[in-house]
């Protein structure tokens, strides 16, 4: 998963198909670095990506579904 936010952008990785927190993440200035850095690691190409909505505020992340931060 690729996550694109104001401070850079955020290249997840997972050990498993199903909807779960990343395992790891690497981090990148910009968009074609993150998926230059998929394709060629982890052989995710372009047609491979799915875009999904922008995470709810206090939500995590790294994962597909609306999963709240719990700030207390």
């Amino acid at each position: 998963m690729i996550y694109e936010s104001e401070e850079g952008v955020y290249l997840f990785g997972y050990k498993t198909l199903n909807d779960s927190g990343s395992d790891w993440d690497e981090w990148y200035e910009f968009l074609n670095e993150a998926k230059e850095r998929a394709r060629e690691k982890f052989k995710v190409n372009e047609l491979d990506w799915k875009e999904i909505n922008d995470p709810e505020e206090n939500c995590q992340h790294d994962r597909m579904e609306s999963v709240r931060i719990d700030e207390n």
